[in-house]
Formats: C-alpha cells, sequence, structure tokens
C-alpha cells in the first residue's frame, strides 16, 4: 500500500508481509469489484419466503399510523396486551416506507443496495491491507454463500452492513496513517441508528471489545506489535479506543425503551420454543438441508489461517478476531453470517500468509490467470444465480424476483378470504400469521412467527397436536375460522395429521372446507355469518384429506354426485389450473369418467 491517494477500490501496493504480487491491472480490477457487487445484488434479491417480512411490514405500518413504537402486542388476539417491544422498528418503519412508495420493488431493492453497501467496505479493507486481489474476490465468494441465511428481506442485513462498515473503519485506524482518528467519531452515531435497527449491534459492541482488548495488550506488551510496515500502524492508544467503546455502548440506550429493549432481548432469546427453530440451532451439532452451513464450516477452517497471518506479520488482531467470533457463531446458526463477514479479512490474510510459503502459489497469485478465474468463477455464479441453479445447488429455497413466492405463500387465499369478507378469530398455523395481519389490518391472528412466549407456543401445540382438550381451547378462544399453510402438503400428505384438519373432517357439521390448494386450508365454522360462503363455496367431493386418507368414502360420493364432482372440479381449475392437486383430481375424473 502506498501513501499517497488511491481510490478505495483500485489495486494498492502492498502493506505488511504478504507475499510479493504483481497489482492487477485497474481495468480487470475494476471489472472483478464490478462483477462481485452485482453477484452480491443478485443473490440478495429474492422473493419472500419469510413469514417474518410481513409482521415487519405490519409493525412499520402501525408505527405510522399511530407516530409510536408498541410496548405490547397489537396484532394477536389470544397474545393481545402481552409484553412485546419491536427492537427492530427502525428497519420496520423503513421497509414500509419503501413498500408504500414503491411496492415490493422498491422495498425489496433495499437488500441488495446493503449487500452492494458490504462488498464495498469489505473490498476496501482487504486492499488496504495489500490482499492480492484473486483472494480477496474468492473469499468475499464464499462469504456471500455462506451469509444467505441474513442476507434477504430482514433486518439482519443491515447487522451484516455495519458489521463490514465498522471493520472497515477498525482497520483504517489499525494499519492506514491517511485514516485521521476523528473518523472514529462516527461510531457513536452509527450504534444509534443501528440500535434500533437490529439487535445485532450488541455483536458490534463485541467487535469493538475485541479491538480495544487488542489494543490494550499491544500498549502492553509492545513485542505483539512488532511486525509489518511501522509507518502503516498507529501506536496503540488503548484509552481513546476505550472512550470510544463506552460512548457507542451508551448510544445502544437510545432508543425508545432505553434498556427494557436489551432486558427484552435477554428474555427473548432464553425462551424453550427456540429449540424449534433452525436459526437458533446449534451450526455443529444438527443436520441442516441447505449447504450453506457447510460453506460455513469450510470458512471456519479457512478462518484458522488467519493464525498464520498473526505470525508472519506479528499482528494478533486477525487471529483474536476469528477466535472471537468463532465461538460466538457456535452458539446458533443466525450467528454464523456475523463470523463470516467480520473474519472475512483475517482469512484473506491468512491464505495469503500461506500462499507466501508456497512458491508455486505465489507464482499464481502474480499471473493475470488468478485473477481471470475468480472472475470467471463469479461470472457463473451470477448466471447460476439468476436462473435458480445456485440455490438448488445449495439446497436453499429461494426463487430469483420480487413479491411473496407463490411456493411459500398462497395468493389465492389471500384474495378469497378478501372477496368473501372472511374475518373473526382465526387459529393459524405460524408460518402464515404474520401474513395475515399484513394483509387484514383489522383483523388478528392466533400466532406468528414473533416468539412472544412458550405459552402461546405451548396452546398452539396443543390445538396443532389435538392433543386431549384442544377442543376445548378452539371453543374457548371463540376461533370461528381455521387457516393452515402446509409446506410439504404435496410431498407428504400425513402433514394434515399434524394439524386440526381431521378434527374438522369429523364434525362436518361444525366445519366446513371452503377453499385449498397445494399448500393452504380454509375451514370456516358453521355459523351464522359464515353461511353464505359455506353454502356457495363449500365443498361437498373435492376433499383432499378425504382424497388421502379415506379414498372409498372420497370415490363412493364423487361417483354418486357427478355433476357436484364436475361443478367443483370446474370452480378448482379456474382458481388453480397449475395447482397439483387440482391436475390430480382432473386426472382421477378423467380415469373415472367422471370429466369429458
Amino acid at each position: 500500500m502506498t501513501t499517497g491517494a488511491t481510490s478505495e477500490l483500485s489495486p494498492p501496493e502492498p502493506a505488511g508481509n504478504p507475499p510479493e504480487v504483481s497489482p492487477a491491472r485497474p481495468a480487470a480490477a475494476y471489472a472483478a469489484s464490478l462483477l462481485l457487487l452485482v453477484f452480491a445484488a443478485c443473490i440478495s434479491i429474492g422473493q419472500i419466503t419469510d413469514d417474518d417480512v410481513f409482521w415487519h411490514l405490519a409493525t412499520g405500518r402501525w408505527i405510522a399510523a399511530h407516530h409510536s413504537v408498541p410496548s405490547a402486542d397489537v396484532f394477536g388476539y389470544v397474545t393481545a396486551g402481552q409484553p412485546w417491544i419491536p427492537f427492530e422498528w427502525g428497519w420496520d418503519l423503513l421497509i414500509y416506507t419503501l413498500y408504500s412508495a414503491g411496492g415490493y420493488l422498491l422495498m425489496q431493492t433495499l437488500p441488495a443496495l446493503l449487500s452492494c453497501g458490504i462488498v464495498f467496505f469489505l473490498l476496501a479493507a482487504m486492499r488496504r491491507l495489500g490482499i492480492p486481489l484473486p483472494v480477496v474476490i474468492f473469499v468475499l465468494l464464499l462469504t456471500f454463500l455462506a451469509t444467505m441465511f441474513g442476507i434477504q428481506d430482514r433486518p439482519y442485513t443491515i447487522s451484516l452492513f455495519f458489521f463490514a462498515a465498522l471493520l472497515w473503519l477498525l482497520i483504517s485506524y489499525r494499519y492506514d496513517p491517511r485514516a485521521a482518528v476523528r473518523r472514529l467519531y462516527l461510531l457513536p452515531p452509527i450504534f444509534v441508528l443501528w440500535a434500533n435497527m437490529h439487535p445485532g449491534v450488541i455483536g458490534g459492541i463485541l467487535l469493538l471489545a475485541t479491538a480495544l482488548a487488542v489494543e490494550t495488550a499491544e500498549f502492553l506488551f509492545p513485542r505483539l506489535r512488532g511486525g509489518g510496515d511501522p509507518a502503516l500502524r498507529r501506536k496503540p492508544r488503548p484509552l481513546f479506543l476505550a472512550g470510544i467503546v463506552i460512548a457507542c455502548t451508551a448510544a445502544l440506550l437510545v432508543n425508545p425503551h432505553g434498556i427494557d429493549t436489551y432486558l427484552y432481548v435477554y428474555r427473548h432469546i432464553h425462551l424453550r420454543l427456540l429449540a424449534q427453530v433452525v436459526e437458533w440451532l446449534p451450526p455443529l451439532s444438527a443436520d441442516f438441508e441447505s449447504r450453506t452451513i457447510l460453506i460455513y464450516k469450510l470458512l471456519l477452517i479457512l478462518g484458522a489461517s488467519s493464525l498464520a497471518a498473526s505470525v508472519r506479520r506479528k499482528d494478533i488482531f486477525p487471529s483474536v478476531l476469528y477466535a472471537v467470533f468463532a465461538l460466538y457463531s457456535l452458539r446458533g446458526v443466525r450467528f454464523t453470517s456475523d463470523f463470516a463477514v467480520v473474519t472475512a479479512a483475517g482469512t484473506a490474510l491468512g491464505l495469503t500468509a500461506l500462499a507466501g510459503l508456497l512458491p508455486a502459489a505465489a507464482r499464481f497469485l502474480r499471473r493475470g490467470a488468478a485473477l481471470a478465474a475468480v472472475i470467471l468463477l463469479t461470472a457463473v455464479l451470477i448466471v447460476m444465480a439468476a436462473d435458480d441453479e445456485l440455490y438448488k445447488d445449495l439446497r436453499y429455497h429461494r426463487h430469483t424476483g420480487f413479491g411473496p413466492d407463490r411456493h411459500y405463500f398462497s395468493a389465492g387465499l389471500i384474495d378469497f378470504m378478501r372477496n368473501q369478507g372472511i374475518s373473526g378469530r382465526p387459529f393459524n398455523s405460524n408460518e402464515i400469521g404474520g401474513q395475515l395481519v399484513w394483509e387484514f389490518p383489522e383483523g388478528k391472528n392466533f400466532i406468528d412467527s414473533r416468539n412472544l412466549g412458550d405459552s402461546i407456543w405451548d396452546e398452539y401445540y396443543a390445538i396443532m397436536a389435538r392433543t386431549p382438550g384442544f377442543e376445548r381451547k378452539l371453543a374457548g378462544y371463540g376461533v370461528d375460522f381455521i387457516v393452515l399453510s402446509l409446506q410439504d402438503l404435496v410431498s407428504s400428505p400425513r402433514s394434515m395429521l399434524g394439524t386440526p384438519i381431521p378434527f374438522c373432517e369429523e364434525h362436518p357439521a361444525d366445519w366446513r372446507l371452503v377453499y385449498w390448494d397445494d399448500r393452504t386450508f380454509l375451514y370456516l365454522k358453521t355459523v351464522p355469518k359464515f353461511d353464505a360462503c359455506c353454502t356457495a363455496k363449500g365443498y361437498a367431493v373435492l376433499d383432499p384429506y378425504r382424497y388421502a386418507f379415506a379414498f372409498r368414502q372420497f370415490d363412493s360420493i364423487a361417483v354418486t354426485a357427478p355433476d357436484i364432482f364436475r361443478a367443483e372440479l370446474k370452480r378448482r381449475l379456474a382458481e388453480d389450473p397449475g395447482g397439483f392437486l387440482t391436475r390430480s383430481f382432473r386426472e382421477y375424473g378423467r380415469l373415472r369418467k367422471l370429466t369429458e
């Protein structure tokens, strides 16, 4: 790295003790950087598969309408008034504002912009350290593949952005004499903003505290800071950095609920129900379908090379940062993305240091072929992401595009409920609770994925599993319609057995199936307000549960009432012509000669 003015993204001269590598030509360097930005944006724009997005939008709408941030639940009728602090309220208001201005299209550009910001800060930080561009691009590609879980339409994305910005500021402070100390004065305002966006800000304090611990150790034991180019290394100032850490910690309290926000977060992360949520499972102790966890494990192994960088450079910062955040990430899947972003520069330094020990690797990095290879790899990943092949290979359930993913959310169900004026007290599956309060602002749900407490989860599980006495619970809560989302219905019809569907089927005088598709069911209670809908839309023959588990009864009814079968099939073909279940009923009708 030179001491003259240099663009953040242009290839500087190597600093410290990396292997001597010829700087990439500016055109190739900018082309590689641009492709990386495109890749980051591409994998950030995906159709909505997480019900959290909808209750975040509903929260933003509520805040905008009431000009305040709630401290008790406003969306559930069972949990009404129960303590609930939306600690991500700033994000909620932001995405609702964007949605109001430009719909899902504008709202979903935000993660893409934040992802590009992550690329910019990490790329700038690594190039400040003089890391060869091929290594930088390779590590960043792995980083983004490992952080797919966090980079989407959820507030977690902004924490990853702030982690990248914070890492860049700390690296500039430690290693670059051109970076004025006064840049760190930006941190308290950043932490105020971060504290009102996502509780990942606590991880930001951990990152600052780690830097302070290293700075203090280097001040007390100067030999720890003996490597690299002294001109590019600031003299340790632990008291100054301690002041910054204290100011940033105090900034956390600048939020609508002060210290109560973090007390609520503390109680929240100790709920029993989190043992049922994948993102809270330890990443090394469970079997996960998605291969993004394998990439995290690869980064966990590659990141250990930061120890080699610390030895070679006589700089303990990369290895200490790796050790702290590796342990931090072992707590749960949701922290693996933090680890990948925070340790990216240390991993790249470590790989560079190892390359310096291997003459063949060092020669390869000096050649244009190395940069050409990572450019080609980036281009291939962009093409794979654009047509969803990348997600299929990684077993990550996502599709490129905007708006709700039709594989997860049923537009037909929402349209039906809206057209028929369905309202009241639902019992709903957890996976659709957020969508209900977003699509129907005047209504309340039974439960959603905000994880409001173990008691509501126990009640939900008791009804879903049909434990003894669940009928009294339904009656006691005044439930008058049941809406269920079953993502595995087509591949596993037995998923219906783990819901109240069998109960509704066994009590046809009390409950009527009025809507179904490949992933959702809607049963109405036979009460006067639903009489018209039950009469006009109730299914007498085309019943997926009966078709799967009482076929003889289904076949008998269909054969004895062919006119009703044809009328109901015609309705389903009009509403959901491409549905798997609809096509199955049509094929059955042809085999039984009930249709033309």
